[in-house]
């Protein structure tokens, strides 16, 4: 017998699960840290004692992530596989609609514009839920493998997911408007639809949430030149405003924040293309109730 065969036939601690779990999905000791309320000291100890356990580095680094091993993806599948039965065991005893805590995945753009009646459709029927925003995520991918594996999550997304075993459904068509300074040095040229000589700034998350969108809109106003990206449309708004670039937001941020700053919307001439909302959970999971709610009062606006 090999040493890692007398590791594995040890006893694991269940505990150290969870840890695992949070490290594949951020790729991040610290990022666990934090998701769990622990330390990072916790976390490479809770590590440490897991690839003892499966003889296998189970992380390797790579530049600032940590990249699984296969045993370490073949783990997290077994542990999805896991989960999946265990609700559906829960589920077969009967579910009512009460939730006591729900978490909801959105970046802060989203969550200023649907996360309040969102909350309004929970606490319709939960009154005491207690509801978890979180926006710290790096990329959609593995913020998936939360929501599958965290079964009372929600994930709101501008990016569709194509995976079997979850629910994607489009809630929200957002028209897109360009803007400008409203002391922008080439106003003639905007007023008749010449953006030629303009360049741009654009809002850009690191998981290229908007790559199917920036597609369209260069297609709608040409290949010009990109010199900024962020991903708070705040910022946009502010280096806007003070300088001679062009940019591209949705029609409801800005009227809803446009008169805090100096910018004008553009008749581009062409209808931008529009963005759309996702709302992402897992198949198996109970939330699918709420989720019905949600989608009934998205839709009715």
């Amino acid at each position: 017998m090999n040493s890692k065969d007398k590791n594995t036939n040890k006893k694991l601690d269940l505990n150290l699960l969870p840890i695992f779990i949070e490290i594949f999905i951020h790729q991040s000791i610290t990022k666990a840290g934090i998701t769990l309320g622990i330390s990072t000291t916790a976390v490479s100890n809770a590590l440490a004692k897991l690839k003892y356990h499966f003889g296998d580095p189970l992380f390797l680094r790579d530049g600032l992530v940590l990249s699984p091993t296969k045993t370490a993806q073949e783990l997290f599948i077994s542990l999805q596989d896991d989960v999946d039965k265990l609700v559906n065991n829960v589920n077969s005893f009967g579910q009512n609609d009460y939730f006591n805590k729900i978490a909801i995945h959105c970046s802060p753009y989203i969550s200023v514009r649907l996360l309040p009646k969102v909350s309004n459709a929970i606490w319709a029927k939960n009154p005491s839920c207690e509801i978890i925003h979180r926006s710290n995520f790096s990329d959609a991918k593995n913020n998936i493998h939360g929501v599958r594996l965290r079964m009372n999550d929600l994930f709101f997304a501008l990016k569709p997911n194509s995976s079997r075993s979850m629910i994607c459904v489009p809630v929200l068509d957002e028209p897109m408007y360009l803007f400008c300074s409203q002391q922008h040095p080439r106003m003639d040229k905007l007023i008749n639809k010449d953006f030629s000589a303009e360049t741009f700034v654009t809002f850009e998350t690191p998981d290229d949430k908007f790559t199917q969108q920036h597609v369209a809109i260069r297609q709608a106003l040409g290949e010009n030149i990109t010199l900024l990206k962020s991903d708070s449309y705040f910022a946009l708004l502010s280096i806007i405003e003070n300088s001679d670039k062009l940019g591209v937001m949705p029609q409801w941020l800005y009227e809803k924040f446009s008169p805090s700053f100096n910018v004008t919307a553009l008749d581009q001439g062409k209808k931008m293309p529009s963005i759309s909302i996702h709302l992402i959970y897992d198949k198996s999971s109970p939330i699918s109730s709420i989720a019905g709610d949600i989608i009934s009062v998205l839709s009715a606006q």
